[in-house]
């Protein structure tokens, strides 16, 4: 039975045509809108009334739920929603009758009212067509009543202001509520609808579709009692469509090296900067390009010769290399942007009986300079090695970019030339 009903399935989506480059939709939608509750009765069970028959009543109604909707070639689709409704309706008929008026009775005229409400849960299957944007579904609802209250009486509505009834002294009696006795608890009907998709994304997975509901039920609200309903709703629904998007990946580097030249520095020491990263995510409407990007600053340490003055001590940057991924051409949409920042360790913190003299330490953590200050061995007076600092001060920066994002090298060589450095 099972291989049959596959069989079957095949064969009715290929006779729609039906493609893979189709993508269902999901959607959850609201709608709010005008209730007509169309009735043939005098009164509800075990509620007594004196109405000579209630005829058509009217009431809010609004609903909620979610859908999907599957497409079976370019401009056919079916689908389904479930979904949550409330219905109201005040139902009211009016007749003339004696009431007192001034202590004699004269002729007035009452008003029967039956304001009730109903919870409806169920599920719509449906068939639609598409004409570009606009969907055009005709369906079945299929609903279970969840409950079903109502609050009844009957009031003097002339004369306005005076009068009141014999058997109570009232102007209103035959008031009761409560919930509403032999409900269908199944409900049946149609419906049709229209909506418009409007695209939010470029890649087009998300839609905002306004759109307008006519709905008729086939069956009554009470068992032996003539009362359908029919209804006009307007609504709104967000619909996505799942969509796998071709990823690129693409890297970009770039480390530049500055260089810091002071006269107590006993030999040149190489830092290694902290590394950064930013990731960059470009959405097209059939692809999604992730761009990394990673900078780091090396400084250079060097001792500064006795002949160049205090002066001239500052830090330049000397070296720029970027590899930059193949260009973009589509000018794309911007989804977001994070900026982490990775610190990159290099060595452990020596000891100080274990480093010669004229040798600067190297901390490969942040705290290689603290506060400024690069630490360092020297030689006291006694002849002992002996940690000490000095201040970094009156730095000046120089920045230098290259006007291709590559550099040239001279033939069988790595250094980079003179031109690139200051």
């Amino acid at each position: 039975m099972k291989k049959i009903s596959i069989i079957l399935l095949q064969l009715i989506l290929f006779s729609f045509g039906y493609s893979e480059d189709l993508r269902p939709r999901y959607s959850a939608f609201g709608q709010v809108g005008l209730d007509i509750h169309l009735a043939d009765f005098r009164a509800l069970p075990n509620a007594p009334s004196c109405c000579p028959q209630y005829k058509i009543g009217y009431g809010l109604g609004y609903g909620f739920g979610a859908g999907f909707e599957f497409p079976i070639n370019e401009n056919t689709f079916v689908g389904s929603k479930l979904f949550y409704n409330s219905s109201q309706g005040l139902l009211a008929s009016q007749e003339s009758t004696l009431v007192i008026v001034n202590l004699t009775e004269q002729l007035g005229v009452i008003e029967h009212s039956i304001d009730s409400k109903f919870v409806i849960a169920g599920i719509s299957p449906f068939i639609g067509k598409n004409f570009e944007n606009t969907n055009i579904s005709l369906g079945a609802n299929i609903g279970y009543i969840t409950s079903g209250t109502y609050s009844q009486k009957e009031q003097i509505v002339e004369p306005s202001n005076t009068g009141y009834f014999k058997e109570n002294n009232s102007r209103i009696r035959n008031v009761s509520s409560g919930d509403i006795q032999n409900l269908n608890k199944l409900m049946f009907g149609i419906f049709a609808e229209i909506s418009y998709d409007l695209k939010m994304n470029i890649s087009n997975t998300l839609f905002f579709s306004p759109n307008l509901n006519l709905g008729y039920s086939f069956t009554n609200f009470v068992q032996n009692l003539d009362w359908k309903f029919f209804s006009a709703k307007a609504g709104i629904a967000i619909k996505y469509s799942p969509k796998d998007l071709k990823k690129t990946n693409y890297e970009y580097f770039k480390a530049d090296t500055v260089k810091y030249l002071d006269e107590n520095i006993l030999s040149e020491v190489f830092h290694l900067g902290q590394t950064e990263s930013k990731i960059q995510e470009l959405e097209f409407e059939d692809s999604l390009v992730i761009n990394k990007y990673y900078s780091r600053t090396d400084t250079i340490f060097k001792p500064r010769s006795k002949n160049i003055s205090k002066k001239e001590t500052k830090i330049e940057k000397t070296e720029i290399a970027e590899l930059a991924a193949p260009k973009i051409i589509d000018t794309p949409q911007i989804k977001n942007e994070v900026i982490n920042s990775k610190k990159t360790e290099i060595a452990e913190i020596p000891s100080i009986e274990n480093i010669k003299k004229d040798t600067i330490v190297h901390f490969g953590t942040p705290r290689e300079i603290v506060n400024n200050n690069l630490l360092y061995i020297s030689e006291d007076p006694d002849g002992k090695n002996k940690l000490q600092s000095f201040f970094i001060k009156g730095k000046s920066v120089k920045e230098f970019e290259p006007i291709l994002n590559y550099i040239f090298f001279d033939y069988n060589s790595e250094k980079i030339d003179t031109r690139y450095l200051s």
